[in-house]
């Protein structure tokens, strides 16, 4: 009977994804002879995933708070204009990319602020924390109508 063991020698991270070189041996009647080794590379723009959007959403009437609430709190996120799954899935399908190789560095924290009125809302508005990834291409995520809302987005990107 043969057996393989594949183990993992060492791993590297590049700009944009993770290398892992696999040391191969063969297993036969308690003996294992060295075969060589493989390389396997795993994309970090893949395995980037949205998690936690949080909307808050503030009025800017003077005659209601001007404190931002969750929209849960907010009665009257039907006058957004647009549909919250339109948002929250429209953040959840960005494509991301890491500027910089950082091993400590795995969760970044997505900033985006507007208002309205008619206020169309673009990935370029985004900003992280630490300011380490950034959104490509420049897609469109939905829409501010009315003239007295502003909306804050807050998402977490996992790797």
């Amino acid at each position: 009977m043969r057996l393989f063991k594949v183990s993992i020698s060492s791993s590297y991270k590049g700009f944009n994804s993770f290398y892992s070189i696999l040391r191969v041996e063969k297993v036969c009647l308690g003996r294992s002879v060295f075969i060589g080794n493989l390389i396997r590379s795993f994309l970090l723009k893949d395995s980037l995933r949205v998690n936690n959007i949080l909307l808050f959403v503030k009025n800017l009437n003077p005659s209601f708070s001007t404190k931002y609430r969750l929209v849960h709190e907010f009665s009257e996120f039907e006058q957004l204009g647009f549909p919250l799954e339109k948002y929250f899935s429209s953040i959840k399908n960005l494509n991301f990319k890491v500027l910089k190789s950082d091993f400590n560095n795995n969760v970044w924290r997505g900033y985006l602020e507007v208002c309205g009125p008619n206020y169309s809302i673009n990935s370029t508005n985004i900003s992280f924390i630490p300011n380490t990834l950034f959104v490509e291409g420049s897609y469109f995520i939905g829409k501010v109508v009315p003239k007295y809302i502003c909306l804050k987005f807050i998402f977490k990107v996992v790797l």
